[in-house]
């Protein structure tokens, strides 16, 4: 526990967590520990959806998504919730296909081919959720080339050169578009 809240404390860019488990075909979204609706609960409920959606295109298995406490049972402590709630972190647990803690091998990799288009959706929405600002072409690549396209941004005044978000598009945007390249976020 104390390493993965140190690893998760090391990464404040951090956008998205998903915890694997066995079993039950579950998509598990916060809160674990009460039954009211989390901050952002529309945006856990559409990636629930999409995840699902992803999930049943492989092997026709439907997953049942929601919230902790009502979708499995109450949960107290739960680190789905310290992401969340402290962190800002989006994250799912996910209860895999089975009917027990031992999955049958010839299970295992149709499990992992079900679940996998479900992690990439979560992956690629948390990339853009939170896009590293030196990615300034959005090229999934911090490089020279996202300097001249911020320069070039930049010297025809584009809202998007406004990297400190003052409303005002000046040298300061350049300094701090700088300090995030050299630091490579």
């Amino acid at each position: 526990t104390q390493i993965i809240r140190d690893l998760t404390l090391s990464l404040p860019r951090l956008a998205a967590q998903v915890d694997l488990h066995a079993y039950g075909q579950l998509l598990l979204a916060p809160w674990g520990w009460s039954p009211d609706l989390p901050p952002d609960h529309e945006t856990f409920q559409l990636l629930g959806n999409e995840m699902q959606q992803g999930i049943q295109s492989v092997h026709g298995r439907t997953y049942t998504h929601g919230p902790m406490y009502d979708t499995l049972y109450p949960i107290s402590g739960g680190e789905g919730d310290w992401y969340w709630g402290d962190r800002a972190v989006h994250n799912f647990l996910i209860e895999l296909r089975g009917n027990g803690f031992v999955l049958p091998p010839e299970e295992i990799i149709p499990n992992g081919e079900e679940v996998f288009p479900a992690l990439v959706h979560f992956a690629g929405w948390a990339r853009l959720e939170r896009k590293p600002p030196a990615d300034f072409n959005d090229d999934a690549m911090i490089d020279s080339l996202d300097v001249i396209a911020f320069l070039n941004a930049w010297a025809a005044e584009e809202s998007s050169a406004d990297i400190d978000g003052n409303g005002i598009i000046d040298t300061r945007d350049v300094i701090a578009f700088l300090g995030y390249w050299a630091a490579g976020c």
